[in-house]
C-alpha cells in the first residue's frame, strides 16, 4: 500500500513531499494501540491462541492512518482503501508486525472513516492498480532497481527474486496500470471498451491506455478489480447475473471511469457513443440500455453522439447525449469550461451557468432574449471604439452583455457547432463594461473583442476540403461549400470554429 502511494506521489511527482508531510502528521497524532485487557484471546503468527494483549479500535489505529492520508493528499482514497480490505469489521485481529495487540473495528466505525474521505472531492482510487511490474522500465534517478547497475537499462526480469510475487504464484501480474501511465494525462484514454464471458473467464476489449476494470453490485459496492485484460471470475462475480446484479467500470489514470458494458453478439445490445470530452478529439463509449447510467460516468461539458440507431431511453435521456436524428433531451454546460459540440443540435432543455464577478461579453452557440437574461445588450469595438447597447435579441456567436453569474434554463433551444477552447491573449470587456483589456487567459465562452481575422471576399488557401460555413445568426450558409476560391458577401462569419470577417 505505501509503495503503490509512493508510486503515484513520488516517481510520478504529484506530491513529492506527500511521505514526509504524512510522517509529520503521524507524529504529531499517533495511531493509538489500545489499552491491556487479561482477558482477551487472539491467534498468534504461529496459529497458536494466546491471551492478554493490548485492545485497540480500529477507528484510532488503521483507519485513523487511512484519513490522516487523505488528508495529506486532500483527496479522498476510500476506494484505495476497500480495495485493500480496510472496510470490513473485524473482532480482536492480532497485530504481530514490531507490536503486540489486538483491533476490532465496527460497520459504524468504517462508515465514519468513509465519510470523512468522502469530503473530499478529489478521488484517488484507482492507484490501486499502480504497479511497476507491467513494463520494463530503463533505469532513471526515481527507480534505480536494487541489484541492477543502471548502465543496465532495466529492471529485474526475474520475479522470483521478488518475494511478494513467487510466494503467490498463482496470482499473476497484471497486463495494465503501470506506474507510468499516472502521469497527470487529463485525457480519457481508453475507447469501445466492452467485456465479454466464455467459460467462467472474463475479458475486456477496451482499445487504448487503462489502469484495470472494477466490479460494483447494484447498491454500488465495490465487489471485485482486476488489471488483467483476461481473468477468471472469482466466486463474488459468478453467482451474479452479467446483466441485472452487477456492473462494470474502466478506470483511467485521470482518475475517472468510464462504462463497460456486457456483451454477447448473441443476446446482448450495445450501443455506440462518440464522446467528445470537451475537445475535438473522440472516444467511443459502449452503452447498454438502463445498466449505462452514462451521467454517472461523463465528466462536464462532455457531449455525446450516439452512433447507432435506435438506442433506447436508457442510453438517450442522459444529459448531453445527442440522438441520431441530432436531437438531445437536455444539454447542461458549464460556461467556465471547454466545451465542444460537433454538429447542429436541438435540445428540449437547456441549462447554462457560468461563474462570473462583472461585466462580460459572452459568446454563446445558442440565442438570447432579454427575456433570458433582464438588462441583456450587446457589443461592438471598431477603430478601439466601443459600443455597448441595449439587445432584446442576441444571436448565436454573437457578443451577449452580461452583469455577474450567469444561470439559464430555457427551453426547445437550437445550438450551433462550436469549439470553445481556454483563450489566450484576447480582448474582453473590462470588469465595469466600460472598455476593454488584454486578458491572458480568458474563459472559453468569453466573447474576443477583436480576434476576428480580417480576409478578403476570396477565402483561398484557408482550406481546400469541404465544411460548412455558418452566419452569426448560426445558420448554415452552405453544408457542402466549398470555400477554395470561394465568394461570399462582405459580412462574419463562422469558418471551422474561428470568426473571420469578410470585407
Amino acid at each position: 500500500m505505501f509503495f503503490q502511494l509512493y508510486l503515484y506521489f513520488h516517481v510520478q511527482h504529484h506530491d513529492d513531499n506527500f511521505l514526509p508531510n504524512l510522517f509529520r502528521r503521524m507524529r504529531k497524532n499517533p495511531i493509538n494501540k489500545g489499552t491491556y485487557s487479561s482477558t482477551v484471546s487472539y491467534i498468534d503468527g504461529d496459529g497458536n491462541t494466546q491471551t492478554g494483549a493490548n485492545v485497540a479500535d480500529g477507528a484510532n489505529d488503521y483507519l485513523h492512518l487511512a484519513k490522516m492520508i487523505c488528508d495529506v493528499a486532500q483527496a479522498d482514497l476510500s476506494e484505495f482503501f476497500e480495495a485493500y480490505g480496510m472496510f470490513v469489521p473485524i473482532k480482536d485481529v492480532h497485530v504481530g508486525d514490531y507490536s503486540n495487540y489486538v483491533v476490532t473495528t465496527t460497520q459504524s466505525k468504517i462508515n465514519s472513516a468513509k465519510r470523512y474521505m468522502q469530503r473530499y472531492p478529489k478521488k484517488l482510487g484507482n492507484i490501486m492498480f499502480i504497479d511497476d511490474h507491467i513494463v520494463k522500465h530503463k533505469a532513471n534517478a526515481d527507480n534505480i532497481f536494487e541489484g541492477v547497475p543502471a548502465s543496465d537499462g532495466y529492471r529485474i526480469a526475474n520475479l522470483s527474486q521478488h518475494n511478494e510475487v513467487s510466494e503467490y504464484k498463482n496470482l499473476p501480474i497484471g497486463d495494465v496500470g503501470d506506474y507510468e501511465e499516472y502521469n497527470g494525462n487529463p485525457d480519457y484514454t481508453v475507447s469501445a471498451d466492452r467485456f465479454t464471458i466464455t467459460n467462467n473467464t472474463v475479458s475486456f476489449k477496451g482499445k487504448g491506455d487503462y489502469l484495470g476494470h472494477k466490479f460494483y453490485d447494484n447498491n454500488g459496492n465495490l465487489i471485485w478489480a482486476t488489471n488483467a485484460k483476461e481473468a477468471p471470475l472469482p466466486d463474488a462475480v459468478k453467482k451474479l447475473s452479467p446483466l441485472t446484479d452487477y456492473y462494470v467500470v474502466t478506470a483511467q489514470a485521470n482518475m475517472a471511469d468510464v462504462p463497460c458494458p456486457y456483451y454477447n453478439a448473441s443476446t446482448s445490445k450495445v450501443y455506440q457513443v462518440n464522446v467528445y470530452f470537451g475537445q475535438e478529439d473522440k472516444k467511443i463509449i459502449w452503452a447498454a440500455n438502463e445498466q449505462t447510467k452514462l451521467n454517472d460516468y461523463l465528466p462536464e461539458n462532455a457531449v455525446g453522439v450516439i452512433g447507432t440507431a435506435n438506442a433506447p431511453e436508457g442510453v438517450t435521456q442522459a444529459n448531453n447525449i445527442i440522438d441520431t436524428d441530432g436531437t438531445a433531451k437536455s444539454m447542461v454546460i458549464n460556461g467556465n469550461l471547454p466545451f465542444y459540440l460537433p454538429s447542429e443540435t436541438t435540445t428540449n432543455l437547456l441549462t447554462f451557468t457560468m461563474e462570473n464577478s462583472a461585466y462580460a461579453a459572452l459568446r454563446l452557440p445558442f440565442d438570447v432574449t432579454s427575456t433570458d437574461i433582464p438588462g441583456l445588450q450587446t457589443a461592438s469595438y471598431n477603430d478601439e471604439q466601443l459600443a455597448v447597447t441595449a439587445a432584446d435579441v442576441v444571436r448565436a456567436g454573437q457578443p451577449a452583455v452580461v452583469n455577474g453569474n450567469v444561470s439559464l434554463v430555457l427551453a426547445n433551444v437550437a445550438l450551433t457547432p462550436c469549439d470553445y477552447q481556454t483563450q489566450e491573449n484576447i480582448l474582453v470587456l473590462t470588469a465595469d463594461g466600460q472598455g476593454v483589456e488584454t486578458a491572458e487567459t480568458a474563459a472559453p465562452f468569453l466573447f474576443p473583442m477583436q480576434n476576428a481575422t480580417a480576409i478578403t471576399s476570396t477565402l483561398a488557401d484557408t482550406a481546400t476540403g469541404k465544411t460548412g460555413i455558418y452566419d452569426m445568426s448560426g445558420r448554415k450558409v452552405n453544408s457542402q461549400f466549398s470555400i477554395h476560391n470561394a465568394q461570399l458577401p462582405k459580412g462574419v462569419y463562422i469558418l471551422n470554429g474561428k470568426i473571420v470577417v469578410v470585407k
